[in-house]
């Protein structure tokens, strides 16, 4: 049965109230009155002229979506349309957008009547895709598209090249186009837990890349232009299927934490040597028979996990990393302990398999390191 019109015209006299009450109890009807898509159609025809109050707020707006999130006709999807389609100024000149959690499966096309938006954030919804007017957002810096069902990496969003931050954790992307060299500005990329396989080449190319998280992907290798990312800090790559390094990763002179935790790898480059400003490193749940001995020359070590790797011995250059205060040898192959271990005065914890060791030598390690909680 279509909507009476006595209803549409209610509706449109409380929209163009400047009272935002008055806004909501128009919604509050659509929600009531509108039961099929039929009626749903029909009312969006009548309201198309219907003029908007120009004193909604972007806060009044983002009210709308929380008390609406799950309206039998995707109202809140509706009311941002119709908003922005309306023009109010004050949408128009936000910076920032929050629609999370707002079971969206699309976002309006004429998204681009934000010009000025600077942060986006749409996560815990259901998209999959950005419509093509999303490259008008020439002023975005943030993106977070979190938690939605994004399996290929959306085109439009590589226009958008002043992004310094963009999550896609927990979607479903397989691959990394060519093209993402285009957001060289990205300061951080999130990506964690998706099915990503492998990095193009052009990947080198983000390079005011600071933070990057690829934890729990599929990643079997990283490509040589992986050290070309030469202002990167925080590496996260835990829980991937990589093999080996590539040597370029040397470059990454300035990073400071490396997470490899759960991998594949089996032998290091020497030239994880060359990453002078680490502090952590975690290599452990690995298939590491040996580490190089270029491993002594990272003096900023603080923390050193080796735990689970078939290890057989750890060299003595080990003892040049006297900022070590946690030193995770557990559960390895190692019954005995370079004698240069002896010199890492700040070192407060070391964790091995007791058992596998002579109590003498535990006992003489711990009067030289008695500082240490050894365990």
């Amino acid at each position: 049965m279509r909507l009476p019109d006595t209803h549409i015209q209610k509706i449109k006299t409380l929209f163009k109230s400047e009272a935002f009450a008055y806004t909501l109890q128009a919604v509050e009807l659509v929600d009531t009155l509108v039961d099929t898509e039929e009626d749903f159609a029909y009312f969006l025809e009548s309201v198309r002229d219907c003029e908007l109050s120009n004193k909604l707020t972007i806060d009044e707006l983002t009210w709308v979506f929380e008390a609406y999130p799950r309206s039998r006709n995707y109202l809140g999807l509706w009311a941002f349309w119709k908003l922005v389609h309306w023009g109010s100024i004050h949408l128009r000149n936000t910076g920032t957008l929050r629609l999370i959690k707002k079971d969206l499966q699309s976002l309006p096309k004429n998204i681009n009547s934000f010009p000025e938006l600077q942060e986006l954030f749409v996560r815990i919804n259901r998209l999959s895709t950005l419509p093509e007017t999303f490259t008008s957002l020439k002023q975005l810096r943030t993106l977070d598209i979190s938690e939605n069902h994004f399996s290929i990496f959306p085109e439009p969003l590589l226009e958008c090249r002043q992004l310094k931050k963009l999550d896609f954790t927990r979607n479903q992307l397989n691959e990394i186009p060519k093209d993402i060299s285009n957001l060289s500005k990205l300061h951080r990329l999130d990506l964690f837990r998706n099915s990503i396989q492998s990095l193009p080449e052009s990947f080198g190319q983000l390079y005011s890349l600071k933070t990057l998280i690829l934890r729990e992907n599929h990643l079997e290798y990283l490509p040589d232009s992986f050290g070309d990312l030469r202002d990167l800090e925080y590496c996260d790559i835990e829980h991937n299927t990589l093999r080996y390094l590539p040597d370029s990763i040397g470059k990454l002179t300035v990073l400071s934490q490396l997470n490899l935790h759960k991998n594949d790898i089996t032998c290091l480059p020497q030239t994880i040597g060359s990453l002078t400003s680490l502090t952590r490193l975690q290599l452990s749940q690995n298939h590491l028979t040996h580490v190089p001995d270029t491993l002594g020359n990272l003096t900023r070590l603080t923390w050193l996990d080796l735990t689970e790797n078939p290890l057989t011995s750890i060299p003595e250059s080990i003892g040049t990393l006297t900022r070590l205060t946690r030193l995770d040898l557990k559960d390895c192959l190692l019954s005995t302990l370079p004698e240069s271990l002896s010199n890492l005065k700040a070192l407060n914890r070391l964790y091995l398999t007791i058992k596998n060791f002579n109590p003498e030598d535990i006992q003489r390690l711990q009067h030289e390191l008695p500082k240490c909680i050894i365990g």
